[in-house]
């Protein structure tokens, strides 16, 4: 198995603005964290935590949906051209280093009534199923554990 450095930074934007709460944006994030190409033989991706990002948007009081972001600490990406559905994903993501545009929503983000980074500094991503575009894209759903205390082994 060959891996290589993949950098997921073209996110910026939530296709589901109507959902309600900051802890959905941070599920969003979930659902946005892998369109990923697909390659021609089975391959391990390990995300490069120096240019590794996941794009996320939450609305606020209904009126407005920042964006933000959060750098990936760790992770793999699975995918086989053959077998779409297949595709998996393992991220773990640095709550630390939220990013909002905004040091003081940032701090807010990151306190005890939200993030609670002091406690629970990363999150994980964990793949469910595969939701094809096309021939080359697809969009991976799963599951967004928050409140996470150590990296996974």
């Amino acid at each position: 198995m060959q891996a290589a450095p993949l950098a997921m930074t073209r996110m910026p934007r939530s296709p589901f603005p109507t959902r309600s709460g900051a802890m959905a944006g941070i599920v969003t994030l979930a659902v946005l964290l892998a369109t990923f190409p697909l390659r021609a033989v089975a391959e391990t991706w390990r995300f490069d935590p120096v240019h590794s990002q996941a794009w996320f948007s939450a609305p606020h009081q209904g009126f407005s949906y920042p964006q933000g972001r959060l750098r990936i600490a760790q992770g793999w990406l699975r995918s086989d051209p053959k077998d779409g559905a297949s595709a998996q994903v393992d991220v773990v993501l640095d709550l630390a280093s939220v990013d909002l545009g905004d040091a003081k929503w940032n701090k807010a983000v990151q306190g005890s009534a939200l993030l609670d980074v002091e406690r629970h500094p990363t999150a994980r991503y964990v793949s469910r199923s595969v939701e094809r575009i096309d021939d080359s894209r697809g969009v991976i759903h799963g599951e967004l554990d928050l409140r996470v205390r150590r990296l996974p082994v």
